[in-house]
């Protein structure tokens, strides 16, 4: 409904609207600030979102044809640029749906429990 200064919503209805928004633009400066094609949005819920319900289905599909991941795997499977793959791997190893194997160049990713229990 318009008002008399020709607004398109009313002050409440215009004050709802911004609080339903702000997650999703915090979420898109963090994108642009991670330097990341398709990295993890900061800004969620807190609920299972749906990037990481695909991230858990196309890191299990891929532990079913190979033993471990690594970093440039990763890189190619979920289309991320180099600067964006290790946070997001050391945010699923801290979360428990990886396990880290060696350090630096030698790195390499195993399931963890939580990704474990995402696939049974």
């Amino acid at each position: 409904m318009a008002t008399a200064d020709n607004s398109l919503f009313t002050e409440p209805e215009l004050r709802a609207l911004l609080a339903r928004e702000a997650p999703e633009q915090a979420a898109r400066k963090n994108a642009r600030g991670a330097i990341a094609k398709n990295a993890i949005p900061a800004a969620h819920n807190g609920r299972e979102p749906a990037w990481l319900i695909e991230r858990a289905t196309a890191i299990l599909s891929y532990f079913s044809k190979h033993p471990f991941l690594k970093n440039e795997d990763c890189r190619e499977m979920l289309d991320l640029w180099r600067d964006a793959a290790l946070p997001e791997l050391q945010w699923l190893v801290q979360e428990g749906y990886l396990s880290m194997e060696g350090a630096h160049l030698g790195a390499c990713y195993l399931p963890g429990p939580a990704l474990k229990r995402a696939g049974e």
